[in-house]
């Protein structure tokens, strides 16, 4: 079942992405992408590159995730589990590629399925909580990283308004925005060991994008 799934998912992506309005959307979405890119002297400050402003097609990755998430939105079956585990690693990049395979995939999973997963993510006061129990590993290669990435995305395809997705872009730019304009009061850094860091602090990241 969950291979006739993907098989479909990615015939009804690709017919997607071969119509005239996927085509006609993805000029309007890089017109607005160039005409609102920082100015050079900020690509310089933030060390961007020319190509990372050509992020048309995740909007029509996300749209597919939705659809996936939408349809078999319940956490209780394995094999569904490990398919949007699966689909949500291919789009999103959340280098669980490795992980995917044998006992780190299999911690995931667990975690998910036993963490009252379907109940929690709805709820406000869970949300920091959830996160970081799917988060922690058991395996020493992702120790380091506590997939907190993976974490913040597979809840906020679950629930979008109260989940941020964390990434380190967002991570770093926050930081670099908030030196030049001050949006936020909260003194943090992005930095791995120092106080009131960001860096893999999805409450304090939260309160920040809050």
């Amino acid at each position: 079942m969950i291979l006739e799934i993907n098989k479909i998912y990615k015939f009804k992506a690709y017919k997607y992405k071969m119509s005239k309005i996927y085509k006609i959307t993805k000029e309007m979405a890089i017109k607005f992408i160039k005409n609102n890119r920082p100015s050079q002297e900020h690509r310089s400050k933030f060390k961007l590159q020319e190509n990372d402003f050509d992020m048309a097609d995740y909007y029509y990755q996300e749209k597919v995730l939705r659809e996936i998430f939408n349809k078999y939105p319940q956490n209780i079956n394995v094999k569904i589990v490990q398919f949007k585990c699966r689909m949500l690693d291919k789009y999103y990049s959340t280098n669980l590629k490795e992980a995917l395979n044998l006992n780190l995939q299999n911690n995931i999973i667990d975690k998910i399925l036993n963490s009252n997963f379907d109940k929690e993510v709805n709820n406000v006061d869970c949300v920091v909580n959830l996160v970081n129990k799917i988060k922690q590993t058991n395996s020493s290669l992702y120790d380091s990283k506590n997939v907190l990435s993976f974490a913040s995305k597979y809840c906020s395809m679950h629930n979008s308004k109260i989940y941020p997705i964390y990434d380190k872009y967002v991570r770093q730019m926050l930081y670099f925005i908030n030196k030049y304009h001050n949006f936020t009061q909260i003194q943090f850094t992005i930095t791995k060991n120092s106080k009131n860091t960001i860096y893999d602090n999805y409450e304090l990241y939260k309160q920040i994008i809050d």
